[in-house]
């Protein structure tokens, strides 16, 4: 007796493949410029991040100076 678990086996797995490839969802030609998109979205949310980031980071900075500053020590240089 043949124990069955449910992960498929290569032939099985080959046969998917080949069957989700027809696909017309799948089979179109427009995945790389979704691709493509995507990758530019997710570009342009790190660059924003970054530079959202930068800009708490000097205005942080730049609070701290000016504390600094009206209280007479000069830590914050």
């Amino acid at each position: 007796m043949i124990k069955r678990t449910l992960v498929p086996n290569k032939g099985e797995l080959c046969i998917l493949l080949v069957a989700m490839a027809y696909l017309p969802g799948i089979a179109s030609a427009d995945w790389l410029s979704t691709l493509n998109q995507w990758g530019s979205n997710i570009r342009l949310g790190l660059y924003t991040l970054a530079g959202t980031l930068g800009l708490v980071c000097l205005i942080w900075s730049g609070a701290q100076w000016l504390i600094a500053r009206s209280t007479g020590d000069r830590s914050h240089t």
